[in-house]
């Protein structure tokens, strides 16, 4: 079932949207795993993880440092996991907090709105951006907070990556949520020709599953 999120974020496109539902791995599999990826691969410096809340994006980067540093996986093709806290001379500690160094990459949690555009790691801006779950169910009817995401997005967010040398054309974005409304930001990005995207349902229109080998029909109807 994540066959085409992989393909679309293995791909070339730099400005990535995934639509998937709830409970199809998109934090665990995909998001973790994606910095993994970049973090062990040596892609980038600087990652950003962004989340509805500052806690719940340093709850999720916390997690990530816990399965690289116990994976035994990881542990047999990279070695022991080599991470540290982020010094003060390294990074600004206004913006330091929950910050962390795995290898010579910075993994830097966001909240929904926080400044992300003009901060850098060693001369180093962000390479990767993983936006996760940002829209709030609770909030999102509220259209001035739905625009308010929108804007933050692109002249905060979006701006906050390399614009010139090699690393500008090598960063990429990737947002990954579950429609929650059809004026979500989501929307907007599957909607528009700047961001490449994949939209998968657990059912067609009779509720019938898309991916019977992982949720059957009857659970389709529990659900």
């Amino acid at each position: 079932i994540h066959g085409k999120i992989f393909e679309l974020i293995d791909g070339p496109d730099q400005k990535v949207a995934i639509a998937a539902p709830r409970g199809w791995g998109k934090t665990s599999c995909v998001a973790l795993g994606l910095m993994a990826r970049w973090i062990l691969f040596r892609h980038t410096g600087f990652v950003v993880y962004i989340n509805k809340s500052h806690d719940a994006a340093s709850l999720q980067t916390e997690n990530l440092r816990r399965e690289l540093v116990t994976n035994r996986e990881i542990k047999a093709f990279f070695g022991n996991f080599k991470h540290r806290e982020v010094k003060n001379d390294e990074f600004d500690e206004v913006f330091s907090k929950k910050a962390w160094v795995a290898y010579d990459t910075l993994v830097w949690p966001r909240g929904a709105g926080q400044q992300v555009r003009g901060v850098l790691f060693k001369n180093d801006r962000p390479g990767l951006i993983v936006i996760d779950d940002l829209e709030d169910a609770e909030k999102i009817e509220n259209e001035e907070i739905r625009k308010g995401w929108y804007e933050w997005l692109y002249s905060d967010v979006i701006k906050a990556v390399p614009r010139v040398g090699p690393q500008a054309k090598t960063w990429k974005i990737v947002y990954i949520d579950t429609l929650k409304h059809e004026d979500s930001v989501l929307q907007k990005l599957l909607e528009s020709p700047e961001w490449k995207s994949v939209r998968l349902e657990a059912c067609d229109d009779n509720f019938k599953s898309t991916a019977p080998n992982f949720m059957s029909d009857a659970d389709i109807a529990k659900e």
